[in-house]
């Protein structure tokens, strides 16, 4: 029977040449692909000439690398979000909704520095570990409420974050990188095959500086939004008082907005904002429509922060 240290020496030895071996196909790969890209005109229509809109989120480790930078401070994310003095907060569709162009609008409008901070699948939780985190106190919250915000649920990939060590993180957030320019080169040349029939999903970029979310990739169903007729449960409405309250013992002035086509009916979400004393912006417009059916699309979703941004700018003089 071998020792446990030759069976490690064999792992080891096997681990780098799987490691060699993929190198030197990567290397062929892209190679052949170069020349044949060169020297055939007729492979030309094959290249991606939007390489940035290829699907990354297809690799499993994808799906946490924002948590594993927010809640690490990697990326050089803490400055900024300190600085700012108008945080958004809220699940992705917030993120889909008040996007890194509309944060660059919304500088440019007020004066004020801004960051946006919606995450997919997170609410209250996730929002409340970054401010304690870094002890975020900026002038004014603004918190998406038109899906369940008001919740202490924390996600697998929060959980799998917050596991790892300052230095895991920074790992496991260089091989995602590193996988996926891996990819992104191939895929230059290699065309990629749906063999069970295609899938359109979203391809979103953030850019850390402001956090806004820079979507490149969006399903086009151009679904029309529905407007909810619920009513927020009483769990959710307990939460909301104590989260306004902690932040206003914080000194930060909290703000309600409300995206079109949530769970919440806006006349609910008018009554509780009235009960807490805190601003409900949530301009309605005509003619809106999503596209996976959850999230606004690219035109309706610069309609709506546009309006936004004109109730913002109303409420903020007054």
């Amino acid at each position: 029977m071998p020792s446990s240290t030759s069976s490690s020496k064999l792992t080891w030895k096997t681990n780098l040449l799987i490691v060699l071996v993929g190198l030197v196909g990567f290397g062929l790969t892209a190679g052949v692909g170069q020349v044949c890209y060169d020297t055939l005109p007729g492979l030309k229509g094959w290249l991606f000439t939007r390489a940035d809109e290829l699907p990354r989120q297809s690799h499993a480790g994808h799906a946490i690398s924002d948590f594993l930078v927010y809640l690490h401070g990697l990326e050089g994310v803490v400055q900024p979000m300190r600085q700012a003095r108008v945080i958004f907060v809220g699940s992705s569709r917030a993120g889909f909704s008040f996007r890194d162009d509309f944060v660059a609008r919304f500088e440019q409008a007020t004066g004020l520095k801004t960051y946006a901070l919606g995450f997919p699948r997170s609410g209250m939780a996730m929002a409340e570990k970054l401010i304690q985190r870094y002890d975020l106190r900026p002038r004014v919250l603004v918190v998406a409420v038109d899906n369940v915000f008001f919740t202490d649920f924390v996600s697998q990939e929060i959980l799998q974050a917050e596991g790892l060590s300052q230095w895991e993180a920074w790992r496991q957030l260089r091989e995602d990188r590193l996988s996926w320019w891996s990819r992104n080169h191939l895929h230059r040349y290699i065309p990629e095959f749906e063999i069970f029939g295609h899938q359109t999903i979203s391809v979103i970029y953030r850019n850390y500086r402001n956090g806004g979310w820079i979507v490149v990739q969006h399903p086009e169903e151009r679904l029309p939004v529905v407007e909810p007729t619920a009513r927020m449960p009483a769990p959710e409405r307990i939460r909301a008082r104590e989260f306004v309250a902690r932040m206003r013992e914080r000194g930060v002035q909290v703000v309600f907005t409300a995206v079109a086509g949530g769970d919440y009916a806006l006349e609910d979400l008018s009554e509780l904002a009235a009960e807490l004393d805190v601003p409900l912006l949530a301009p309605r417009l005509e003619g809106l429509t999503t596209g996976d059916p959850v999230h606004l699309d690219g035109p309706s979703a610069r309609r709506f922060s546009d309006a936004f941004l004109e109730e913002f700018r109303r409420w903020w003089k007054g």
